[in-house]
């Protein structure tokens, strides 16, 4: 009898954990369950309408986003700017007050949040580029909002995402879902301002825009703009500072990539930690000996630097190479800022670390500064 008691509890327990984990994967996939449909238009005819708009001799162009945090801002400026594009943002009426349980509801009821602003003129473009960050593996709703908002007969659709870890095929099916009738062309996960350029030209659409050449050199040689990112702040704070100093951009992916839940991540960022590891880099360079100066960028994690920030530093004599950490935190707390530095100099074998910039990704006027006061910029930027 105790047998017998002992296996129903055993099979109660375990029916628990099998609905707590559905249960929990359903809240992070909050589309999953949804019935998605794809009536955008077959491959042949956006073929032909790409050609047809790629010939004409002028177009006219919109970039308009979604941004939550300011990364996608980042980028649709830029884009925008590349092309000659007018810019337009998407923003709710309403702004969201916890925006993860508030988003994640939104997906999961395919809710449609009313937009604050319309474009007034949409009859006259050619071309719509439409970006948005990743939320939930999944378009936010305003995004679906503002597809289902006009009519986009006779024009492409481009859509393009900024994510630190998810690909933009996550987000497809629920942004066709709202394409009825829509060409959708060249979609493409934008993980930094750097990227642009190849994209447009593997569009082929004939845009004109001006080749963008940045000189990777100051007085002190070639920079190379490390960085990790996880939530895609220090992407966009590395994105700006290669911007403005001309250098050149390398994301550390590891190879084993951390977790897209921010607990899960924690959890693992913190063993990392706790046992000084020096996590696999997917992408690390053979060789950095072409750069003199080098920026390292990371977000706090636990107090300090991220472990990959050790591994990369770990992996390159050093020896005359000037470093620059740059971080940003939600806490921005000063003393953590401090316990990164100095595992940023414990680890730069041979290099001089320089003082670091601790700086939120908006704040680009300290950015300019700290640029400018290390030499890293000619002129005020």
């Amino acid at each position: 009898m105790r047998h017998k008691k002992s296996m129903v509890t055993m099979a109660v327990i375990i029916v628990i954990a099998v609905l707590i984990f559905i249960g929990y994967q359903i809240y992070r996939y909050p589309a999953m369950f949804r019935n998605l449909s794809d009536e955008s238009l077959d491959s042949e005819a956006v073929s032909e309408l790409r050609t047809e708009i790629a010939a004409r001799e002028e177009k006219q162009v919109l970039v308009a986003y979604f941004s939550y945090s300011g990364t996608t801002r980042n980028v649709a400026n830029a884009l925008s700017e590349r092309i000659g594009a007018d810019l337009f943002e998407i923003s709710p009426q309403e702004g969201y007050s916890n925006v993860y349980v508030q988003s994640n509801s939104e997906i999961r009821n395919n809710e449609r949040p009313t937009l604050s602003g319309t474009v007034e003129n949409m009859e006259e473009y050619d071309i719509v580029f439409i970006g948005y960050p990743v939320w939930w593996h999944a378009t936010p709703a305003p995004i679906n909002t503002f597809l289902e908002s006009y009519d986009f007969t006779g024009k492409l659709v481009i859509p393009f995402c900024t994510s630190g870890g998810s690909d933009i095929e996550e987000t497809m099916p629920t942004f066709l879902n709202s394409c009825q009738g829509i060409a959708v062309y060249g979609e493409r996960r934008i993980s930094g301002t750097d990227q642009i350029d190849d994209w447009l030209a593997e569009l082929n659409l004939n845009l004109g825009q001006e080749a963008v050449v940045l000189e990777s050199e100051t007085a002190d040689g070639k920079i190379l703009v490390a960085y990790f990112s996880w939530s895609g702040n220090t992407q966009e704070m590395a994105s700006y500072i290669a911007g403005q100093t001309g250098g050149e951009l390398l994301e550390l992916q590891p190879e084993n990539p951390y977790p897209t839940d921010y607990n899960e991540c924690g959890d693992v960022a913190l063993a990392e930690r706790d046992n000084n590891e020096r996590p696999a880099i997917a992408n690390l360079p053979d060789s950095i000996s072409e750069y003199e100066t080098i920026l390292i960028g990371y977000p706090i994690w636990w107090h300090t630097a991220p472990m990959i920030i050790g591994t990369f530093l770990e992996s390159y004599d050093l020896t005359g190479i000037d470093v620059y950490p740059f971080t940003q935190s939600a806490s921005m707390d000063t003393e953590q800022f401090d316990n990164s530095i100095d595992f940023v100099q414990e680890n730069a074998n041979g290099a001089t670390v320089h003082d670091g910039l601790f700086a939120r990704p908006s704040d680009t006027e300290t950015i300019d500064a700290y640029l400018l006061e290390n030499g890293l910029v000619s002129e005020e930027v």
